[in-house]
Protein backbone atom coordinates (compact mmCIF):
# COMPACT_ATOMS: atom_id res chain seq x y z
CA UNK A 1 0.00 0.00 0.00
CA UNK A 2 1.16 3.35 -0.77
CA UNK A 3 0.21 7.17 0.42
CA UNK A 4 -1.58 7.53 -3.15
CA UNK A 5 -3.48 4.41 -2.74
CA UNK A 6 -5.66 5.97 -0.05
CA UNK A 7 -8.54 9.05 -0.59
CA UNK A 8 -7.71 12.66 0.60
CA UNK A 9 -9.38 13.16 4.27
CA UNK A 10 -10.42 16.21 5.62
CA UNK A 11 -7.75 17.94 7.98
CA UNK A 12 -9.78 18.94 10.81
CA UNK A 13 -11.93 15.62 11.07
CA UNK A 14 -8.16 14.04 11.01
CA UNK A 15 -7.31 16.24 13.70
CA UNK A 16 -10.05 15.44 16.00
CA UNK A 17 -9.69 11.40 15.39
CA UNK A 18 -6.04 12.21 16.42
CA UNK A 19 -7.11 13.99 19.89
CA UNK A 20 -9.78 11.92 21.04
CA UNK A 21 -7.59 9.07 21.36
CA UNK A 22 -6.10 8.04 24.28
CA UNK A 23 -2.63 9.07 25.72
CA UNK A 24 -1.45 5.69 25.62
CA UNK A 25 -2.93 5.23 21.65
CA UNK A 26 -1.42 8.43 20.94
CA UNK A 27 2.12 7.10 21.66
CA UNK A 28 1.39 4.08 19.29
CA UNK A 29 0.39 5.95 16.45
CA UNK A 30 3.42 5.44 14.54
CA UNK A 31 3.79 1.89 14.94
CA UNK A 32 1.69 1.52 11.95
CA UNK A 33 2.64 -1.00 9.22
CA UNK A 34 1.30 0.79 5.98
CA UNK A 35 2.62 -2.03 3.72
CA UNK A 36 0.99 -4.62 5.61
CA UNK A 37 -2.76 -3.02 4.73
CA UNK A 38 -5.33 -4.18 2.21
CA UNK A 39 -6.60 -1.42 0.14
CA UNK A 40 -10.04 -1.67 -1.82
CA UNK A 41 -12.26 0.99 -3.39
CA UNK A 42 -15.18 0.84 -4.04
CA UNK A 43 -18.07 3.62 -5.83
CA UNK A 44 -18.76 5.01 -2.21
CA UNK A 45 -16.24 4.13 -0.01
CA UNK A 46 -12.47 2.92 0.69
CA UNK A 47 -12.17 -0.33 2.92
CA UNK A 48 -8.68 -0.43 4.43
CA UNK A 49 -7.80 -3.95 6.09
CA UNK A 50 -5.69 -3.29 9.51
CA UNK A 51 -4.40 -6.83 10.51
CA UNK A 52 -7.96 -8.03 11.88
CA UNK A 53 -10.26 -4.77 11.90
CA UNK A 54 -11.69 -2.95 8.92
CA UNK A 55 -11.52 0.74 8.53
CA UNK A 56 -14.02 2.23 5.96
CA UNK A 57 -13.47 5.79 4.59
CA UNK A 58 -17.33 6.57 3.11
CA UNK A 59 -16.61 11.14 2.95
CA UNK A 60 -13.81 13.20 3.65
CA UNK A 61 -15.31 13.88 7.16
CA UNK A 62 -17.03 10.31 7.78
CA UNK A 63 -14.63 7.13 8.86
CA UNK A 64 -15.20 3.82 11.04
CA UNK A 65 -14.07 0.94 12.00
CA UNK A 66 -15.53 -2.34 13.06
CA UNK A 67 -13.29 -2.92 16.36
CA UNK A 68 -15.06 -2.32 20.07
CA UNK A 69 -12.72 0.79 20.85
CA UNK A 70 -14.13 2.77 17.60
CA UNK A 71 -14.02 5.41 16.86
CA UNK A 72 -11.58 5.86 19.69
CA UNK A 73 -9.32 3.57 18.55
CA UNK A 74 -5.64 3.30 17.06
CA UNK A 75 -6.40 1.57 13.49
CA UNK A 76 -8.97 4.38 12.67
CA UNK A 77 -6.65 7.30 13.88
CA UNK A 78 -3.20 5.70 11.94
CA UNK A 79 -4.84 5.05 8.63
CA UNK A 80 -6.28 8.77 8.98
CA UNK A 81 -2.80 10.30 9.57
CA UNK A 82 -1.49 8.40 6.81
CA UNK A 83 -4.15 10.13 4.27
CA UNK A 84 -3.38 13.25 2.33
CA UNK A 85 -5.74 16.20 2.90
CA UNK A 86 -7.94 16.99 0.70
CA UNK A 87 -7.22 19.52 -1.82
CA UNK A 88 -8.28 22.93 -2.46
CA UNK A 89 -8.25 23.33 -6.22
CA UNK A 90 -6.93 26.31 -8.00
CA UNK A 91 -8.19 26.81 -11.62
CA UNK A 92 -8.43 29.54 -14.55
CA UNK A 93 -11.53 31.24 -15.15
CA UNK A 94 -12.47 31.13 -18.68
CA UNK A 95 -12.25 35.27 -18.53
CA UNK A 96 -10.27 37.45 -16.58
CA UNK A 97 -11.43 39.03 -13.45
CA UNK A 98 -10.89 42.74 -12.62
CA UNK A 99 -9.46 43.16 -8.91
CA UNK A 100 -11.28 44.10 -6.45
CA UNK A 101 -8.19 47.00 -5.09
CA UNK A 102 -4.83 47.84 -6.53
CA UNK A 103 -2.51 45.19 -6.34
CA UNK A 104 -0.05 47.25 -4.04
CA UNK A 105 -2.75 48.35 -1.76
CA UNK A 106 -1.91 46.37 1.88
CA UNK A 107 -4.12 43.54 3.20
CA UNK A 108 -4.95 43.59 6.73
CA UNK A 109 -6.37 40.57 8.56
CA UNK A 110 -9.26 39.62 10.19
CA UNK A 111 -9.66 38.79 13.92
CA UNK A 112 -10.11 35.03 12.31
CA UNK A 113 -7.56 34.95 10.50
CA UNK A 114 -5.43 36.43 13.54
CA UNK A 115 -6.18 33.65 15.29
CA UNK A 116 -5.05 31.29 12.91
CA UNK A 117 -2.05 32.78 12.22
CA UNK A 118 -1.41 32.48 16.10
CA UNK A 119 -2.15 28.67 15.93
CA UNK A 120 0.16 28.53 13.01
CA UNK A 121 2.98 30.13 15.22
CA UNK A 122 2.03 28.11 18.37
CA UNK A 123 2.25 24.89 15.98
CA UNK A 124 5.58 26.21 14.92
CA UNK A 125 6.99 26.51 18.17
CA UNK A 126 6.00 22.96 19.56
CA UNK A 127 7.61 21.63 16.41
CA UNK A 128 10.51 23.27 16.63
CA UNK A 129 10.76 22.80 20.71
CA UNK A 130 10.63 19.04 20.15
CA UNK A 131 12.02 19.01 16.53
CA UNK A 132 10.66 16.46 13.41
CA UNK A 133 12.57 13.75 15.32
CA UNK A 134 10.59 13.93 18.50
CA UNK A 135 6.94 14.73 17.58
CA UNK A 136 3.99 13.49 19.02
CA UNK A 137 0.51 12.87 17.80
CA UNK A 138 -0.37 16.25 19.53
CA UNK A 139 1.69 18.06 16.99
CA UNK A 140 0.62 15.93 13.67
CA UNK A 141 -2.88 17.35 14.81
CA UNK A 142 -2.15 20.72 15.46
CA UNK A 143 -0.59 20.81 11.66
CA UNK A 144 -3.39 19.52 10.78
CA UNK A 145 -5.72 22.00 12.83
CA UNK A 146 -3.67 24.86 11.49
CA UNK A 147 -4.46 23.69 7.49
CA UNK A 148 -8.11 23.55 8.87
CA UNK A 149 -8.30 26.71 10.20
CA UNK A 150 -6.54 28.52 7.21
CA UNK A 151 -8.56 26.88 4.67
CA UNK A 152 -11.90 28.42 6.46
CA UNK A 153 -10.46 31.76 7.30
CA UNK A 154 -8.72 32.51 3.72
CA UNK A 155 -5.15 31.95 4.31
CA UNK A 156 -4.22 29.56 0.91
CA UNK A 157 -0.79 29.93 1.12
CA UNK A 158 -0.71 29.32 5.32
CA UNK A 159 -3.17 25.77 4.81
CA UNK A 160 -0.70 24.74 1.57
CA UNK A 161 2.25 24.90 3.17
CA UNK A 162 1.01 22.96 6.56
CA UNK A 163 -0.27 20.44 4.22
CA UNK A 164 2.40 19.85 2.47
CA UNK A 165 4.52 19.84 5.55
CA UNK A 166 2.29 16.92 6.98
CA UNK A 167 2.47 14.66 4.00
CA UNK A 168 6.37 14.84 4.74
CA UNK A 169 5.87 14.06 8.68
CA UNK A 170 3.16 11.54 7.57
CA UNK A 171 6.50 9.75 5.59
CA UNK A 172 9.04 8.85 8.51
CA UNK A 173 8.33 7.30 11.83
CA UNK A 174 8.15 10.30 14.25
CA UNK A 175 9.41 10.38 17.76
CA UNK A 176 12.11 7.85 16.73
CA UNK A 177 14.81 10.07 16.55
CA UNK A 178 16.15 12.81 14.29
CA UNK A 179 17.76 10.29 11.88
CA UNK A 180 14.61 9.36 10.65
CA UNK A 181 13.92 12.89 9.63
CA UNK A 182 14.70 13.70 5.50
CA UNK A 183 15.69 16.30 4.36
CA UNK A 184 13.22 17.22 2.51
CA UNK A 185 10.92 17.30 5.76
CA UNK A 186 13.46 20.43 6.91
CA UNK A 187 12.78 21.85 3.92
CA UNK A 188 9.23 22.11 3.85
CA UNK A 189 9.09 22.94 7.72
CA UNK A 190 11.67 25.90 6.81
CA UNK A 191 8.84 27.00 4.07
CA UNK A 192 5.89 26.60 6.04
CA UNK A 193 7.53 28.98 8.75
CA UNK A 194 8.49 31.80 6.38
CA UNK A 195 5.15 31.72 5.05
CA UNK A 196 4.15 31.85 9.00
CA UNK A 197 6.58 35.00 9.07
CA UNK A 198 5.26 36.87 6.25
CA UNK A 199 2.29 36.79 7.45
CA UNK A 200 2.90 38.19 10.82
CA UNK A 201 5.51 40.80 9.30
CA UNK A 202 3.39 42.13 6.88
CA UNK A 203 0.39 42.09 9.45
CA UNK A 204 2.28 44.19 12.33
CA UNK A 205 4.18 46.12 9.57
CA UNK A 206 0.94 47.14 7.39
CA UNK A 207 2.73 45.94 4.49
CA UNK A 208 0.70 42.52 4.06
CA UNK A 209 0.37 41.76 0.48
CA UNK A 210 -1.28 39.21 -1.94
CA UNK A 211 1.75 37.24 -2.37
CA UNK A 212 1.83 36.23 1.72
CA UNK A 213 -1.64 35.73 2.13
CA UNK A 214 -2.13 33.94 -1.34
CA UNK A 215 -4.93 32.91 -3.59
CA UNK A 216 -7.56 29.27 -3.10
CA UNK A 217 -8.12 29.94 -6.77
CA UNK A 218 -5.87 31.30 -9.08
CA UNK A 219 -7.33 34.39 -10.77
CA UNK A 220 -6.07 36.04 -14.16
CA UNK A 221 -6.48 39.34 -14.30
CA UNK A 222 -5.73 41.53 -17.37
CA UNK A 223 -1.97 43.01 -17.45
CA UNK A 224 -2.62 44.76 -20.98
CA UNK A 225 0.27 44.05 -24.39
CA UNK A 226 3.13 41.93 -23.66
CA UNK A 227 6.49 42.13 -25.09
CA UNK A 228 8.66 39.16 -23.90
CA UNK A 229 11.85 37.56 -24.61
CA UNK A 230 12.22 33.92 -23.77
CA UNK A 231 14.76 33.17 -21.34
CA UNK A 232 14.77 29.33 -19.69
CA UNK A 233 12.75 26.40 -19.93
CA UNK A 234 12.95 24.38 -16.85
CA UNK A 235 11.75 20.38 -15.94
CA UNK A 236 9.29 19.67 -13.44
CA UNK A 237 8.64 16.53 -11.51
CA UNK A 238 6.58 16.31 -8.53
CA UNK A 239 6.51 13.78 -6.03
CA UNK A 240 2.63 13.92 -5.90
CA UNK A 241 2.83 12.30 -10.14
CA UNK A 242 2.68 15.78 -11.86
CA UNK A 243 5.41 15.71 -14.30
CA UNK A 244 6.15 19.21 -17.02
CA UNK A 245 7.87 22.38 -17.92
CA UNK A 246 8.16 25.58 -16.73
CA UNK A 247 9.14 28.82 -19.38
CA UNK A 248 10.67 31.56 -18.68
CA UNK A 249 9.87 35.01 -20.03
CA UNK A 250 11.36 38.28 -19.77
CA UNK A 251 9.12 41.45 -20.13
CA UNK A 252 10.77 43.97 -21.84
CA UNK A 253 9.62 47.09 -19.66
CA UNK A 254 10.67 46.36 -16.72
CA UNK A 255 12.42 43.08 -16.39
CA UNK A 256 9.69 41.35 -14.52
CA UNK A 257 10.00 37.10 -15.03
CA UNK A 258 6.32 35.82 -16.07
CA UNK A 259 5.43 31.87 -15.99
CA UNK A 260 4.24 30.11 -18.99
CA UNK A 261 3.52 26.43 -17.27
CA UNK A 262 2.34 22.91 -18.92
CA UNK A 263 2.55 20.53 -15.90
CA UNK A 264 -0.16 17.71 -16.10
CA UNK A 265 -0.77 14.39 -14.24
CA UNK A 266 2.10 11.49 -15.41
CA UNK A 267 5.87 10.63 -15.29
CA UNK A 268 8.98 11.03 -17.12
CA UNK A 269 7.44 10.99 -20.51
CA UNK A 270 5.46 13.72 -19.84
CA UNK A 271 8.52 16.41 -19.38
CA UNK A 272 9.27 15.91 -23.12
CA UNK A 273 6.19 15.72 -24.28
CA UNK A 274 5.02 19.21 -22.91
CA UNK A 275 8.65 20.39 -24.16
CA UNK A 276 7.70 19.73 -27.71
CA UNK A 277 4.02 20.71 -26.73
CA UNK A 278 2.01 23.46 -27.61
CA UNK A 279 2.37 26.48 -24.99
CA UNK A 280 -1.42 27.50 -25.51
CA UNK A 281 -0.59 31.17 -25.75
CA UNK A 282 -3.66 31.95 -28.50
CA UNK A 283 -3.91 30.63 -31.71
CA UNK A 284 -0.14 30.58 -31.91
CA UNK A 285 1.06 26.96 -31.88
CA UNK A 286 4.52 27.78 -30.31
CA UNK A 287 6.22 25.14 -28.20
CA UNK A 288 7.96 25.63 -25.51
CA UNK A 289 11.54 24.67 -26.83
CA UNK A 290 10.70 27.37 -29.30
CA UNK A 291 9.23 29.86 -26.37
CA UNK A 292 12.39 29.70 -24.74
CA UNK A 293 14.48 31.45 -27.52
CA UNK A 294 12.25 33.48 -29.03
CA UNK A 295 10.19 36.78 -28.48
CA UNK A 296 6.51 36.78 -27.96
CA UNK A 297 3.89 39.80 -28.21
CA UNK A 298 0.81 39.03 -26.16
CA UNK A 299 -2.45 40.88 -26.91
CA UNK A 300 -4.66 41.06 -24.20
CA UNK A 301 -2.61 39.12 -21.47
CA UNK A 302 -4.04 37.81 -18.01
CA UNK A 303 -1.67 36.85 -15.70
CA UNK A 304 -2.13 35.38 -11.91
CA UNK A 305 -1.11 37.39 -8.63
CA UNK A 306 2.32 35.21 -8.73
CA UNK A 307 3.32 35.58 -12.06
CA UNK A 308 1.72 33.21 -14.22
CA UNK A 309 0.94 33.99 -17.74
CA UNK A 310 -3.03 32.88 -18.75
CA UNK A 311 -4.34 31.46 -21.78
CA UNK A 312 -7.62 32.76 -22.41
CA UNK A 313 -9.87 32.89 -25.27
CA UNK A 314 -9.68 36.73 -25.65
CA UNK A 315 -5.47 36.44 -25.51
CA UNK A 316 -3.62 36.54 -28.62
CA UNK A 317 -0.09 35.86 -29.43
CA UNK A 318 2.69 36.67 -32.36
CA UNK A 319 5.70 35.80 -32.63
CA UNK A 320 8.76 38.22 -32.95
CA UNK A 321 12.14 39.31 -33.02
CA UNK A 322 12.86 39.71 -29.03
CA UNK A 323 15.38 42.50 -27.53
CA UNK A 324 18.31 40.68 -26.24
CA UNK A 325 19.30 43.54 -23.94
CA UNK A 326 16.82 42.73 -21.65
CA UNK A 327 17.28 40.39 -18.46
CA UNK A 328 15.83 39.77 -15.30
CA UNK A 329 15.56 42.50 -12.90
CA UNK A 330 15.96 40.16 -9.55
CA UNK A 331 16.24 36.56 -8.65
CA UNK A 332 18.44 35.32 -11.75
CA UNK A 333 22.25 35.06 -12.06
CA UNK A 334 23.53 34.98 -15.72
CA UNK A 335 26.65 36.14 -17.18
CA UNK A 336 30.22 34.82 -19.19
CA UNK A 337 31.42 32.50 -16.87
CA UNK A 338 34.92 29.62 -17.16
CA UNK A 339 34.26 26.02 -15.86
CA UNK A 340 36.43 25.18 -13.17
CA UNK A 341 35.53 21.82 -12.27
CA UNK A 342 32.97 20.26 -10.43
CA UNK A 343 32.91 19.62 -6.11
CA UNK A 344 31.42 16.68 -4.77
CA UNK A 345 29.17 17.21 -2.24
CA UNK A 346 27.90 13.54 -1.05
CA UNK A 347 24.45 13.74 -2.42
CA UNK A 348 24.31 16.18 -5.25
CA UNK A 349 27.21 17.47 -8.06
CA UNK A 350 28.33 21.31 -7.38
CA UNK A 351 29.70 23.23 -10.62
CA UNK A 352 32.05 25.52 -9.96
CA UNK A 353 32.65 28.38 -12.60
CA UNK A 354 35.10 31.63 -12.16
CA UNK A 355 33.32 34.54 -13.15
CA UNK A 356 34.56 38.57 -12.60
CA UNK A 357 32.74 38.43 -9.22
CA UNK A 358 34.87 35.42 -8.53
CA UNK A 359 34.44 31.55 -7.79
CA UNK A 360 30.68 30.59 -8.41
CA UNK A 361 28.55 27.64 -7.54
CA UNK A 362 25.58 26.27 -8.80
CA UNK A 363 23.64 22.84 -8.61
CA UNK A 364 21.15 21.38 -11.42
CA UNK A 365 17.68 20.95 -10.43
CA UNK A 366 16.67 17.61 -9.12
CA UNK A 367 14.77 16.93 -11.96
CA UNK A 368 17.52 18.28 -14.20
CA UNK A 369 20.08 16.27 -12.88
CA UNK A 370 17.94 13.17 -13.39
CA UNK A 371 17.12 13.41 -16.49
CA UNK A 372 20.05 15.56 -17.86
CA UNK A 373 22.34 13.54 -17.78
CA UNK A 374 24.38 13.84 -20.89
CA UNK A 375 24.80 17.36 -21.28
CA UNK A 376 25.55 17.62 -17.48
CA UNK A 377 28.61 15.23 -18.33
CA UNK A 378 29.95 16.85 -20.54
CA UNK A 379 29.70 20.05 -19.00
CA UNK A 380 31.59 18.35 -16.19
CA UNK A 381 34.65 17.49 -18.76
CA UNK A 382 34.58 21.29 -19.92
CA UNK A 383 37.67 22.69 -18.23
CA UNK A 384 38.52 26.08 -18.58
CA UNK A 385 35.78 26.09 -21.44
CA UNK A 386 33.66 30.07 -21.59
CA UNK A 387 30.21 29.55 -21.15
CA UNK A 388 27.23 32.03 -20.94
CA UNK A 389 24.77 30.80 -17.73
CA UNK A 390 21.14 31.24 -16.97
CA UNK A 391 20.60 30.93 -13.28
CA UNK A 392 17.45 31.26 -10.62
CA UNK A 393 17.58 31.88 -7.31
CA UNK A 394 17.12 28.30 -5.17
CA UNK A 395 14.13 28.51 -3.85
CA UNK A 396 13.48 27.93 0.65
CA UNK A 397 12.00 24.43 0.11
CA UNK A 398 14.62 23.01 -2.70
CA UNK A 399 17.28 21.14 -1.54
CA UNK A 400 20.80 21.74 -2.15
CA UNK A 401 23.85 24.14 -0.37
CA UNK A 402 24.34 26.37 -3.45
CA UNK A 403 21.94 29.57 -3.46
CA UNK A 404 22.08 29.18 -7.33
CA UNK A 405 20.07 26.15 -9.60
CA UNK A 406 21.56 26.17 -13.28
CA UNK A 407 18.76 26.04 -15.84
CA UNK A 408 20.57 27.33 -18.96
CA UNK A 409 23.84 27.39 -20.45
CA UNK A 410 25.32 28.38 -23.70
CA UNK A 411 28.33 28.29 -25.74
CA UNK A 412 29.20 29.30 -29.31
CA UNK A 413 25.09 31.16 -28.85
CA UNK A 414 23.42 27.67 -28.64
CA UNK A 415 21.48 27.35 -25.40
CA UNK A 416 21.10 24.10 -23.68
CA UNK A 417 18.68 23.22 -20.79
CA UNK A 418 19.77 20.38 -18.77
CA UNK A 419 16.52 17.60 -18.33
CA UNK A 420 15.20 18.96 -21.81
CA UNK A 421 17.86 19.42 -23.93
CA UNK A 422 20.33 16.21 -25.63
CA UNK A 423 23.50 18.00 -26.96
CA UNK A 424 25.94 17.08 -29.70
CA UNK A 425 28.93 15.04 -27.38
CA UNK A 426 31.35 17.27 -28.92
CA UNK A 427 28.69 20.17 -27.84
CA UNK A 428 31.61 22.38 -25.97
CA UNK A 429 34.48 21.40 -27.95
CA UNK A 430 35.65 18.71 -25.67
CA UNK A 431 36.84 14.99 -26.16
CA UNK A 432 34.09 12.03 -25.85
CA UNK A 433 36.79 10.28 -23.93
CA UNK A 434 37.07 13.28 -21.45
CA UNK A 435 36.87 13.18 -17.73
CA UNK A 436 35.23 14.95 -15.28
CA UNK A 437 37.41 17.75 -13.79
CA UNK A 438 37.07 17.38 -9.64
CA UNK A 439 38.18 20.50 -7.58
CA UNK A 440 38.79 20.20 -4.73
CA UNK A 441 36.11 21.35 -1.71
CA UNK A 442 36.39 25.14 -0.73
CA UNK A 443 36.85 26.11 3.29
CA UNK A 444 33.74 25.53 4.62
CA UNK A 445 31.12 28.99 4.12
CA UNK A 446 29.17 30.73 6.54
CA UNK A 447 25.74 29.76 4.80
CA UNK A 448 27.21 26.09 5.20
CA UNK A 449 27.52 26.74 9.01
CA UNK A 450 24.54 28.28 9.65
CA UNK A 451 22.62 25.68 7.68
CA UNK A 452 23.67 23.17 9.78
CA UNK A 453 22.46 24.13 12.64
CA UNK A 454 18.99 25.50 10.84
CA UNK A 455 18.97 21.58 10.05
CA UNK A 456 20.15 20.80 13.68
CA UNK A 457 16.92 22.59 15.55
CA UNK A 458 14.46 21.38 13.19
CA UNK A 459 15.42 17.44 13.38
CA UNK A 460 16.33 17.75 17.74
CA UNK A 461 14.54 20.63 18.89
CA UNK A 462 15.60 22.87 21.39
CA UNK A 463 18.23 20.76 22.74
CA UNK A 464 20.26 21.36 19.27
CA UNK A 465 21.40 24.38 20.66
CA UNK A 466 21.10 24.21 24.46
CA UNK A 467 22.85 22.55 27.14
CA UNK A 468 26.38 20.98 26.03
CA UNK A 469 25.47 22.24 22.24
CA UNK A 470 25.64 25.94 23.63
CA UNK A 471 29.54 25.80 23.73
CA UNK A 472 29.30 24.33 20.18
CA UNK A 473 27.17 27.10 18.20
CA UNK A 474 29.10 29.64 20.69
CA UNK A 475 32.30 28.18 18.99
CA UNK A 476 30.83 28.70 15.25
CA UNK A 477 29.47 32.03 15.99
CA UNK A 478 32.39 33.14 17.17
CA UNK A 479 33.95 31.57 14.05
CA UNK A 480 31.87 33.68 11.72
CA UNK A 481 32.65 36.77 13.72
CA UNK A 482 36.25 35.91 12.82
CA UNK A 483 35.99 35.29 9.31
CA UNK A 484 34.12 38.77 8.86
CA UNK A 485 30.78 37.22 8.91
CA UNK A 486 29.16 39.53 11.94
CA UNK A 487 25.58 39.32 11.00
CA UNK A 488 25.48 35.54 11.17
CA UNK A 489 27.54 35.24 14.04
CA UNK A 490 24.64 37.58 15.70
CA UNK A 491 21.85 35.30 14.63
CA UNK A 492 23.24 32.17 15.89
CA UNK A 493 23.95 33.36 19.04
CA UNK A 494 20.39 35.22 19.24
CA UNK A 495 19.10 31.74 18.19
CA UNK A 496 21.32 30.00 21.39
CA UNK A 497 19.75 32.42 24.04
CA UNK A 498 16.10 31.74 22.81
CA UNK A 499 16.69 28.34 23.61
CA UNK A 500 18.16 29.10 27.16
CA UNK A 501 15.23 31.46 28.09
CA UNK A 502 13.32 30.20 30.92
CA UNK A 503 12.59 30.41 34.53
CA UNK A 504 13.19 27.98 37.22
CA UNK A 505 10.32 26.86 39.74
CA UNK A 506 10.66 26.99 43.06
CA UNK A 507 12.40 23.70 43.20
CA UNK A 508 15.00 24.51 41.36
CA UNK A 509 14.09 22.48 38.23
CA UNK A 510 14.61 25.19 34.97
CA UNK A 511 11.42 25.34 32.86
CA UNK A 512 12.67 26.53 29.62
CA UNK A 513 10.12 29.10 27.09
CA UNK A 514 10.78 27.86 23.89
CA UNK A 515 8.13 30.82 22.36
CA UNK A 516 11.31 33.01 21.16
CA UNK A 517 13.36 29.73 18.95
CA UNK A 518 10.62 30.25 15.94
CA UNK A 519 11.50 33.50 15.43
CA UNK A 520 15.58 33.05 15.72
CA UNK A 521 15.13 29.50 13.88
CA UNK A 522 13.17 31.53 11.16
CA UNK A 523 16.01 34.73 10.76
CA UNK A 524 19.00 31.87 10.66
CA UNK A 525 16.46 29.87 8.06
CA UNK A 526 15.93 32.79 5.84
CA UNK A 527 19.74 33.87 5.19
CA UNK A 528 20.80 30.01 4.41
Amino acid sequence: MTRANLPPMDPAFVAATIEALPARLQKRLDNADPDSWTVETGTDSTTITVGSATVSLTSPDSAECDCLLSPRCLHLAQVLVNCPPTVVESSEPSEPSAPSEPADAPLTLTHDQLSTLELAESCLTGLLNRGLGGLTAGDRAAVLRVVAAARVHKLPLLAAQFAVLHGHLGTGRLGYGDSHVTQAAVSVLVEAALATHRLRHGHDTGTLSLDAVGTARRTYSPVGNLKLRGWASEPLLTASGYAGVITYMVDERNGQVWELSTVLPGGEQQIAQAYRADTGLGQLGLPHRDAARTGVLLTNATASADGRLGRGSQVRASTRTPDTTVVPAHDWWFGEAVFRGVEDDGMHPVFVFDTNEGPLRCQASPTAERLGVPALRVLASAADVTVQLRMRKRHAWEQGRTPWILIGLAHEDTWVFPGLDRPHTHWLGVPQDAKPVVVTRSQIEPETVLQRWRDAVARQGRRAVAGTNRKRIMADAAWLRANASGHRADLLEQLAQAAAAGSHDFDGRFRPDPRGIPRRWIAVAAVC
